[in-house]
């Protein structure tokens, strides 16, 4: 084998390995979106069983478990945005990096939109707008489109 041969294999290894990342990464990002929408819905329906206990104390541990799980979803976004890019056989441009972040930003709470807008449309969601919810699946599909679009080959493998 010569050593041009050794450099190609060596290159298309490392891509390999690039690209097994940046699936990881999406699939934990996948599973912390998912868990943040799950406990936020069952702190939602714990504080409001525990209706006895002081509801300034309630609001706090609410508050406190919103930004751990807010963290840890912020975390595996930008950990999965690196992954995807560092997965580019070429460096993508500032557009294409911005529309990656923003899907993973909005992709990120897409499951609890999700089910809010479920829960307005049986009637079952506290009082509010559920234009909001609406609106942010959309923007969450759109920009998850245009990002498997520009992405998917680069991850997946063409």
């Amino acid at each position: 084998m010569k050593k041009s041969e050794r450099l190609a294999r060596r290159a298309e290894v490392a891509r390999d390995v690039a690209r097994h990342e940046a699936r990881r990464a999406l699939g934990l990002l996948g599973l912390a979106a998912v868990g943040y929408a799950a406990i936020e819905l069952g702190l939602e329906y714990v504080v409001g069983s525990l209706a006895t206990f002081d509801s300034q104390t309630l609001g706090v541990i609410s508050l406190v478990a919103t930004v751990v799980l807010l963290a840890v979803l912020i975390v595996c976004e930008v950990r999965a945005w690196r992954a995807t890019v560092g997965a580019c056989e070429e460096e993508p441009s500032g557009s294409d990096k911005f529309i990656l972040g923003a899907a993973l930003w909005f992709g990120g709470a897409a499951p609890l939109a999700i089910v809010n807008s479920v829960r307005h449309l049986a009637g079952t969601a506290a009082a509010g707008d559920a234009t909001t919810a609406y609106l942010q699946v959309a923007v969450a599909a759109a920009f998850a489109l245009f990002a498997a679009m520009r992405f998917a080959p680069e991850v997946w493998g063409r």
